[in-house]
């Protein structure tokens, strides 16, 4: 069977170097990102699927090329690209789920989303009780969740989700009846809007 061949028009980086404009190509196994550098050069670039090790989004200052937020790529030989689609955030989620694919990553490879949620300073003690009386769901029923972790500070409540697929898993929790009778007991406690926190700064050590 012939693969498909999926190309987009992106700005790439590899290890921190200058953007390159051009294009990303997933076909099969194989991903090829060519494109003209900064200094008029023809770059190329060919990642074997299966060397990926990790696939994310990112929205991070630090991740961003042209302003724009990209795809983060890291291979088990330590090489990390980043891929932003020149679309914007139209493609991005498209081009993640392809490289996953590519990899077989789908269902293994986990990413996260952290809620802030801002706690009144006389309160902290009051929302530390109810943290630890544990969520008002089966966290092994929900579904693309395989990690989830509360931190109380004296001025925010951090949830934390990992996963195959984290926005998901946050979107099947706030649609619980039992979730919303229980930020009921929140209510005198919080004193804003809950948000998506994203990362400043990343890095990992995979193995």
């Amino acid at each position: 069977m012939q693969n498909v061949s999926n190309t987009y028009p992106v700005v790439w980086a590899l290890n921190g170097g200058d953007p390159v404009t051009g294009t990303v190509e997933v076909a099969g196994e194989d991903i090829r990102l060519a494109g003209q550098a900064q200094d008029g050069a023809r770059a190329t670039c060919r990642i074997a699927a299966a060397e990926l090790l990790h696939v994310s989004e990112s929205g991070a200052e630090f991740d961003r090329l042209n302003g724009l937020a990209t795809v983060v790529v890291e291979e088990r030989g330590g090489r990390r690209a980043l891929i932003a689609p020149q679309a914007g955030g139209e493609h991005l989620r498209e081009i993640a789920a392809l490289l996953r694919d590519a990899a077989g990553l789908a269902g293994t490879a986990l990413t996260r989303v952290v809620v802030r949620v801002p706690v009144d300073p006389d309160h902290v003690e009051r929302a530390r009780e109810l943290v630890r009386s544990g969520p008002p769901y089966d966290l092994n029923a929900v579904p693309g969740l395989e990690r989830h972790e509360v931190y109380v500070t004296d001025r925010d409540a951090l949830f934390l989700f990992e996963g195959t697929d984290p926005g998901l898993a946050v979107e099947r929790v706030m649609r619980d009846a039992r979730v919303w009778s229980a930020l009921e007991d929140w209510d005198d406690h919080v004193t804003g809007r809950p948000s998506v926190v994203e990362p400043d700064y990343t890095w990992s050590r995979r193995p």
